[in-house]
């Protein structure tokens, strides 16, 4: 029940959305100001920078993995005591897991670029920015037709295309979100 609990995304988001308004009623803004020559300024925001609101979005993606890991180890674990090949459906877990890990890896990587970018110590677009949203979906195709299509099971590859779908629209509008930002 514990890592059911963890893997809930709505809370996470929730408490980054609170702190980003927080944030926006005292600044109006996001980014950080540019740096002023003097060092007794008191913090833009109100206190709240800008990795203490990525804070809860970058936990939840460590908190989704915790499944992950317990269903590949447990299945490796019982691999190892049967000494039998694993079943397909053994096989489609792990194949899910192991993309869950993928996607939530390259998921903190762009949320610390974003945070980068935000603070003014990137200087790259934000195209370069959401790369690793962008590689999220090259990484469930690329597994789709490798992984997937090795169980030859019609029922795996459809759930797992399923499963997928909010990846290609997610790809779709972070694109257009990127490109409108840069100009």
């Amino acid at each position: 029940w514990l890592l059911l609990l963890l893997s809930l995304r709505a809370p996470w988001f929730l408490s980054s959305a609170v702190l980003l308004s927080m944030r926006l009623r005292v600044t109006g803004s996001i980014a950080a100001p540019q740096q002023s020559s003097e060092t007794d300024t008191p913090p833009a925001g109100g206190g709240i920078s800008i990795p203490t609101i990525f804070a809860p979005m970058i936990a939840c993606s460590v908190a989704v993995c915790l499944p992950s890991i317990y269903t590949l180890y447990t299945s490796y674990m019982n691999d190892q005591r049967r000494g039998a090949f694993p079943s397909v459906l053994e096989q489609y877990r792990r194949i899910v897991a192991r993309k869950c890990l993928y996607v939530a890896a390259l998921r903190i990587i762009f949320f610390v670029f974003l945070m980068q970018k935000l603070e003014g110590n990137l200087q790259w677009p934000y195209r370069i920015v959401c790369l690793p949203l962008w590689t999220q979906v090259l990484v469930v195709l690329t597994m789709l037709h490798t992984s997937i299509k090795q169980l030859n099971d019609d029922m795996c590859e459809r759930a797992f295309k399923k499963q997928n779908t909010w990846s290609e629209i997610h790809l779709v509008a972070s694109l257009f979100l990127s490109m409108k930002i840069d100009g």
